[in-house]
C-alpha cells in the first residue's frame, strides 16, 4: 500500500502547479512541477498532479456547463428580443401606414368641406333666386289680375 503524501506536500505541489499555470504554462508536467519546487520525487508528485488535473477538469466541466447554460439563456433572451423587435418594426410600419391614411383622410375632409361650402353657396344662391322668382311671380299674377280686371271693365 502506498503512503499518501502529507497535506503540506500536496499543498506545495498544487501551489507550484498553480504558479506555473499563472506564469503561462496551461498544463504543467510533473517534471515542470518538480523543477519549480527545486526537487522532489516524481512518485510523490504524480498522484498529487493526477488529483489536481482531475479537479481542474471537473472545475472546467462545471464552468463549461455554466457557460453553456448562460449561452442558452442568452440565446433565448435574444430570440425574445428578436420577436419584440419584429413586433416593434411591424407596429412602426402599421403606424406609418395609419399616419399616411390619416393625412389622406384629412385631405379628403378638406376637399369635402370645400365642396360642402361650394354647395352651400349654390344652395343659398338658388334660394335667393327662388325667392326672387316667387316675388316676380306674385308681381306678375298681380299685374295679370289687374289686366284682367281692366279688360273686364273695358268690356262692360
Amino acid at each position: 500500500m502506498s503512503k499518501l503524501p502529507s497535506p503540506d506536500i500536496v499543498r506545495r505541489n498544487e501551489d507550484a502547479a498553480a504558479a506555473l499555470i499563472a506564469a503561462g504554462t496551461p498544463n504543467p508536467t510533473n517534471v515542470q512541477v518538480r523543477d519549480h519546487l527545486g526537487g522532489g520525487s516524481l512518485a510523490t508528485i504524480s498522484p498529487v498532479m493526477r488529483a489536481f488535473r482531475a479537479r481542474q477538469r471537473e472545475q472546467a466541466d462545471i464552468e463549461r456547463d455554466a457557460a453553456l447554460a448562460k449561452v442558452a439563456e442568452l440565446e433565448s433572451e435574444l430570440a425574445v428580443l428578436r420577436e419584440v423587435q419584429a413586433e416593434r418594426d411591424r407596429l412602426l410600419q402599421q403606424e406609418q401606414a395609419l399616419q399616411e391614411r390619416m393625412i389622406s383622410l384629412r385631405e379628403e375632409v378638406v376637399r369635402q368641406q370645400t365642396r360642402s361650402e361650394h354647395l352651400n353657396e349654390q344652395l343659398q344662391e338658388s334660394r335667393e333666386e327662388v325667392k326672387t322668382l316667387r316675388a316676380s311671380e306674385k308681381a306678375l299674377q298681380k299685374e295679370l289680375l289687374n289686366l284682367a280686371r281692366n279688360d273686364e271693365k273695358m268690356r262692360k
